[in-house]
């Protein structure tokens, strides 16, 4: 092919996508920035819509056949995302003046077979089309003021899709698939891959979605129409794939981020296990405390450790203090936490708390920003009602109406955990140092009571300076009952610590 006849066809494809761009602005009412639009689209070419058409074609309705390169079209559409300069957005606002969710993505998925690769390049570039910040006028407001309208566009469009039923049924469909061909054996790794991917396009059009109350139940109630739960649990207990993790437990804090009205909107739905919205998401809940909890937030801590971020402890704290009270709503023996109740566990609390006290509270309050003090009081307040649900646990464990094999299991967290001088000793100086500086904090949101701390120890280790029983047997059934007894209002204390508290739902971005 000659050079002419080459650009010929260039000029061709231009005009096509012109006309597109044209029909485009038409249906949705934009005549006054449509040659706005069209000039820019022809200033900032860039070959997208040459890539696009080598992505597969709808030869009849139900059919959609993926051409050869269709995988690497892909891979080189997320090349040109993740390498774009800031603020630019060029690619994806080609990306949708091509129309490409409703000619190629969204049939791809509903009326293509994609194989394992292509599902998870597919996923993981609907994820990159609907990020957040993306929609956000609040966040990195992109210099070309036409570009948010687009972003805000694209967004609504995948967002739209995910309202489809057939299309959110053929996509946990091919999920399912891989889940089945793995069976018990580890999948391959373009397997996880497509299982992340999804989990992260579901957290982002979720949050999108979140203010909007009719179309979060209608979605979250086609999610769960589609298994999400069993999909949620089974990434969870997937043995050594902790990048699975994150995005799953930032899908549970959405969904019961939201519990509260969701109640009242499922209040008339039909009454069955596939559309009931509350008694899927309680089951949810069983299957976490029988041990998917644990596997949590082991994984949870052990990808911090690896990645060195602060969004999973973040996410570990959330998920201890708001699944660990419903035990006292399911009978589970206290053997199920044992990834909760370990060395491991708490100190990693303590050391998370440890380095954002100093932080908080160390040098003039008002040198630093308001923004950035209310995070950490927000993290500070995750952090301690995390102790408080953890120690609240294994002091209703520990009660002599409760079964001896978990009193075993509650005692040897005493003795082993927070009984050790040199676990208690960072927790003793946290807290008085909080209460202490209590006065520092100008937030009415986040405040700590001043209390007295000096009898904490006694609570865990009689033999200490501080204990008012050791004038008693120290192996004396009366002695340990009178420090359980003692306890309860210590817990309550800790429970007291924050009086008023409010999660952030934007603790993930």
């Amino acid at each position: 092919m000659n050079d002419l006849n080459l650009f010929s066809l260039q000029v061709i494809a231009t005009f096509r996508s012109l006309e597109s761009v044209w029909r485009y602005y038409i249906e949705e009412g934009q005549q006054t920035s449509m040659v706005l639009a069209m000039e820019w689209y022809i200033m900032n070419s860039t070959g997208v819509r040459s890539l696009t058409c080598n992505l597969g074609e709808l030869v009849s309705p139900g059919t959609y056949i993926l051409h050869d390169s269709c995988a690497d079209v892909m891979e080189e559409l997320l090349v040109r995302i993740a390498n774009e300069e800031e603020n630019k957005y060029i690619t994806k606002r080609h990306i949708l003046a091509e129309q490409l969710l409703a000619k190629d993505l969204i049939p791809m998925i509903k009326y293509g077979s994609p194989d394992v690769n292509e599902l998870q390049l597919l996923l993981r570039l609907l994820s990159e089309l609907c990020q957040p910040c993306d929609a956000d006028q609040t966040v990195a407001m992109p210099p070309d003021k036409y570009a948010y309208p687009d972003l805000k566009r694209l967004s609504s469009q995948v967002c739209e899709a995910f309202l489809d039923r057939e299309f959110t049924s053929r996509l946990f469909t091919h999920i399912h698939e891989l889940i089945e061909e793995a069976g018990e054996l580890e999948m391959v790794q373009e397997s996880y891959l497509s299982i992340k991917y999804l989990f992260t396009a579901i957290r982002n059009v979720l949050y999108l979605m979140r203010s909007e109350k009719e179309n979060f139940t209608k979605l979250l109630s086609l999610l769960l129409e589609n298994d999400l739960d069993s999909v949620l649990i089974y990434s969870i207990n997937c043995h050594g794939r902790d990048e699975l993790v994150l995005p799953a437990a930032q899908i549970l804090s959405l969904l019961y981020s939201e519990f509260e009205w969701l109640r009242t909107e499922a209040e008339g739905a039909k009454e069955q296990d596939a559309t009931c919205i509350t008694d899927r998401l309680k089951r949810i809940v069983v299957q976490l405390l029988q041990g998917s909890l644990s596997a949590l937030a082991i994984s949870l801590m052990r990808k911090e450790l690896k990645d060195g971020s602060d969004v999973e402890g973040s996410y570990l704290s959330w998920c201890l203090t708001y699944f660990l009270p419903y035990v006292s709503y399911v009978p589970v023996p206290l053997a199920k936490f044992r990834g909760v109740l370990s060395n491991k566990c708490v100190g990693y609390l303590v050391y998370q708390l440890s380095a954002l006290v100093p932080g908080l509270f160390g040098g003039d309050p008002t040198s630093r920003s308001t923004q950035r003090i209310k995070e950490r009081m927000n993290r500070c307040m995750l952090l301690l009602s995390a102790f408080d649900s953890l120690l609240s646990l294994v002091f209703n464990f520990s009660l002599p109406s409760a079964d001896k094999e978990d009193v075993t299991v509650a005692m040897q967290f005493y003795s082993k955990s927070i009984g050790t001088e040199t676990m208690f000793h960072p927790l003793h100086v946290l807290f008085k140092r909080c209460s202490k500086h209590a006065r520092l904090v100008a937030d009415p949101d986040f405040y700590i009571r001043n209390f007295d701390i000096t009898m904490f120890p006694a609570l865990f280790y009689p033999n200490s300076s501080a204990s008012t029983t050791s004038c008693l047997p120290q192996s004396s059934p009366t002695t340990r009952y009178l420090v359980r007894s003692w306890s309860r209002p210590y817990w309550s204390m800790l429970n007291s610590l924050l009086i008023k508290a409010s999660f952030s739902s934007t603790l993930y971005l």
